[in-house]
């Protein structure tokens, strides 16, 4: 079952994309780099994936509205919590 986290902000479209991306690749780069986190970002549709540890996220950009999509495989829902609290602090950062 997928997990998804979903914020608006007071940004427009191109803005909220360049500072999702920094946020996310920053965080991610930190608390996990030594597991090589994988990107691929879509300018033109405002979007991405993220890979690190096996949990792969699908993020969107509409408007001023940001939503992630995690899927966290088995092996890591003991820390589940844990994963999407990470992730919302970054969100709250941007």
């Amino acid at each position: 079952m997928a997990e998804k986290l979903t914020r608006t902000y007071d940004y427009d479209e191109d803005t909220l994309y360049t500072k999702a991306k920094d946020e996310l690749e920053r965080k991610l780069n930190e608390k996990l780099g030594q597991f090589n986190p994988e990107f691929d970002w879509n300018e033109g549709s405002k979007s991405g994936k993220f890979k690190v540890m096996g949990v792969k996220g699908d993020v969107k950009i509409s408007g001023s509205t940001l939503s992630i999509e995690m899927k966290i495989p088995l092996t890591l829902k003991m820390m589940k919590g844990k994963i999407i609290s990470s992730i919302e602090r970054s969100l709250d950062k941007i």
